[in-house]
């Protein structure tokens, strides 16, 4: 039986997608959105759960705001999803934070204020946001969420909420 050769540049392809594979392990890798939330000048966090908890809508985030001795204190959490999410500040101690939740035919456009005591909706209302949608619907979600205004998430890899108590997982999770 003769051997027949295999290009060199497919086994490089199937081996970087098999590679690819298998780091996207969704059990250890989060998202995580460093801005100043609540408007006061000091570094806030928020992380995702672990990405194997996210659908199409997005997944659940926990804010943490940051306070003048470097610690941070956990003010609430806000399902969203990475690639729809904008804040804007409107006066010093409060940010506001604008998402949208997909579903099948219409999304919900959602506005929270963001505080150092907690996080509270403000308002929400129906958005047909994809193709085919009405014109102004399509130009309210670009408006907060084309990539130069939107929010933007970083990949991480590990365990985003502390598991002892502790602040340490998130204080880990602001740096670099």
């Amino acid at each position: 039986m003769k051997m027949k050769q295999i290009p060199a540049a497919l086994v490089a392809c199937v081996l970087t997608t098999v590679g690819l594979c298998a780091a996207d392990d969704l059990t250890n890798t989060y998202y995580r959105i460093r801005a100043d939330f609540n408007a006061d000048g000091i570094p806030d966090v928020a992380t995702s759960t672990t990405r194997n908890n996210f659908g199409n809508a997005g997944g659940l985030f926990t804010f943490y705001v940051g306070t003048t001795n470097g610690t941070f204190t956990r003010i609430g959490s806000v399902f969203m999803h990475p690639l729809a999410a904008n804040l804007v500040k409107t006066k010093a101690g409060e940010g506001i934070l604008t998402v949208f939740i997909r579903g099948g035919h219409e999304g919900v456009l959602m506005s929270y204020a963001v505080t150092r005591t907690g996080i509270v909706e403000r308002e929400r209302r129906s958005l047909i946001a994809r193709d085919g949608g009405p014109e102004e619907d399509r130009k309210i979600y670009r408006s907060f969420f084309d990539d130069s205004v939107r929010l933007k998430a970083e990949l991480r890899t590990g365990i985003p909420e502390p598991t002892d108590g502790s602040d340490g997982a998130i204080r880990a999770a602001l740096q670099p």
